[in-house]
């Protein structure tokens, strides 16, 4: 991505606001590293970089990183990777979906002007390129209503937005970050309507709920999510059986697609 998306209920978060400057400005520049390299907001195995490499690649020092902070923080074992907090996950899914159905579908091929010129009343135009493209934008507008639904499809592009998340605090979003990188490892990219029907499954249950849902399905190594209903043995073994591939993608929860 080359923006960086922030909600303004973060720059509200207690997490911000308690925040020293030096401190939200680490952030940012970490934020922005994150956001241009799409990693889910996760520095994976950064623990040994120098204080250059860090000053290089993310315009902070190795002691800004250290100090501590609610606005970032070294986790997964031994502290090898940087968590950025409020990393825009939702934002990277609508690209990714965007650039997806960019994929199947482009702009038509442009047309040439069909009437002929009349050399005794007119000349030919100089910018004959701008032209063209007037001629261009006529000729889709009449045509627009006459176009197929299945190539409609193809070219246009959806302007649905995903939902926020359901929590504001920081051990939500820690949780649904590592969810996003789970899924980016695993090599499952969640589509846009994937993303807003999980968010809005976890919207029905308490914040204690969610992220344990979160976690159960990253520990036991599924790609959906599954809310446990009081029996997890019974849900272990519904979504371990559910397919006859033998991976663990099956369940009442909402899985994640491959593209």
């Amino acid at each position: 991505m080359n923006w960086i998306n922030i909600h303004t209920e973060t720059l509200r978060a207690p997490e911000f606001i308690g925040a020293e400057p030096i401190e939200r400005a680490t952030w940012l520049c970490l934020l922005g590293y994150c956001v241009a390299q799409e990693n889910g907001g996760l520095i994976m195995g950064c623990n040994e970089w120098k204080d250059r490499q860090w000053q290089q690649l993310c315009g902070v020092t190795l002691a800004e990183v250290k100090t501590p902070s609610r606005l970032y923080n070294f986790t997964g074992k031994n502290a090898s990777s940087l968590t950025v907090n409020f990393y825009p996950a939702e934002q990277e899914a609508s690209c990714h979906a965007s650039r997806v159905n960019g994929k199947k579908g482009g702009r038509p091929p442009k047309k040439a002007n069909s009437q002929p010129v009349d050399n005794k009343r007119e000349k030919p135009s100089h910018n004959l390129g701008v032209n063209l493209d007037h001629n261009l934008d006529i000729t889709l507008k009449e045509s627009k209503g006459k176009e197929s639904k299945g190539k409609e499809s193809k070219v246009k592009k959806s302007n649905n937005k995903v939902a926020a998340l359901p929590f504001l605090s920081y051990e939500f979003s820690h949780a649904w970050n590592e969810w996003q990188t789970y899924l980016k490892q695993k090599r499952k990219t969640p589509t846009e309507l994937t993303t807003k029907k999980q968010i809005n499954q976890l919207k029905k249950l308490n914040e204690k709920d969610a992220i344990e849902t979160i976690n159960r399905s990253i520990q036991n190594g599924w790609q959906g999510l599954f809310p446990s209903d009081g029996k997890d043995s019974k849900l272990t073994g519904r979504a371990n059986s559910g397919s006859s591939r033998g991976d663990s993608s099956a369940g009442e929860g909402i899985s994640v697609p491959l593209l």
